[in-house]
């Protein structure tokens, strides 16, 4: 669903029982940004996923991880897991 979510695919979503055109439409527009957020692990590169587990197993949160990670790859997109996850880690200091 988080995939669905994400691309914007509201065919998949009104698969689901009780989820209209109209629903899906709606959760498309509302939950888009928040799935990406959560899903980056989910439907990133293996550096990324990588990158988030490690930041996982750090004590950070899944949203956490995933909007840290997410930040380094819109600034580097091509970073490989290591240094994706020492650019996390320089972000959430500077916060």
């Amino acid at each position: 669903m988080v995939g669905a979510l994400i691309s914007g695919n509201e065919g998949i979503l009104r698969q689901v029982k009780g989820i209209g055109a109209k629903t899906a439409a709606r959760l498309v527009v509302e939950l888009k940004d928040e799935a990406h957020r959560i899903g980056i692990a989910e439907e990133g590169s293996p550096a990324i996923r990588d990158a988030v587990s490690a930041l996982l197993a750090l004590g950070f949160t899944r949203l956490e991880a995933g909007k840290l990670v997410e930040g380094v790859v819109r600034a580097k997109p091509e970073s490989g897991s290591e240094e994706l996850v020492k650019r996390a880690l320089a972000a959430s200091r500077a916060r």
